[in-house]
């Protein structure tokens, strides 16, 4: 008896196999109670192991001490404000010494008192010195900031490809319980409602793959624009 129902078994999904052709799977049959089940379009244009194309010009993208640093430091690099900051820095320091005269000539009592103020702190020559800290700590300040975007970015950016990893494996685990559902649903065991909603669930996945790959990108790219705002891509 037991030979008999397993032979039966056999003989009902051998003779209602998938069709597999050109991207497309159905199930055709009916249970017991009469439910036909559908046919559906897997979505080829998005299979569970697929991830977005390689086109960062990025040296690295992770959040280990050494990538932060290289990309930080080519940020800092490619920067324009920064390297006004610097270029302006480094011509006021080298002169920072004339601002002990001016142009008052041949003046001694003028200049003499232009150096007496110098010396004493106050004048031309602490103005400047009190501009080159002003340039200078906006110098740090950018650079802080740049190197705290590209550590929020990078994080930002291992969470979207760690939620497209787990978004592709629910579908593949989706897929796998679907087929298994449909071959029992064929033999007649569950309903129909049951399916609909096995089946709405598989297709509401391609989707939120997509999305997740679009975020991928575009985390990628954010850290692209800050690393390379204002220097050549090699």
């Amino acid at each position: 008896m037991k030979r008999l129902l397993w032979w039966c078994i056999c003989f009902l999904v051998v003779g209602s196999p998938p069709v597999v052709a050109g991207g497309w799977w159905s199930v055709a049959g009916t249970n017991t109670f009469g439910d036909t089940s559908r046919s559906t379009q897997a979505p080829a244009a998005t299979p569970a192991n697929h991830q977005p194309p390689a086109t960062s010009h990025l040296r690295c993208t992770d959040s280990s001490p050494i990538c932060l640093q290289t990309l930080g430091d080519l940020a800092v690099q490619n920067n324009r404000e920064i390297a006004i900051l610097e270029q302006a820095i480094k011509l006021q320091q080298k002169k920072l010494w004339t601002s002990w005269l001016n142009a008052d000539g041949l003046n001694p009592l003028a200049m003499g008192l232009r150096i007496a103020r110098n010396m004493a702190g106050g004048g031309e020559r602490a103005a400047a010195k009190l501009e080159l800290a002003q340039r200078a700590a906006r110098r740090a300040e950018l650079e802080t900031n740049l190197r705290q975007a590209i550590l929020q970015t990078i994080l930002s950016y291992e969470n979207a490809q760690q939620q497209l990893r787990l978004t592709q494996a629910r579908y593949t685990a989706q897929q796998a319980r679907v087929h298994l559902l449909e071959i029992s649903y064929r033999l007649g065991a569950g309903n129909t409602e049951q399916m609909l909603r096995e089946w709405e669930h598989l297709d509401e996945l391609p989707d939120a793959i997509l999305t997740a790959e679009r975020f991928v990108k575009q985390m990628l790219h954010q850290l692209e624009v800050i690393v390379y705002t204002s220097g050549p891509r090699p």
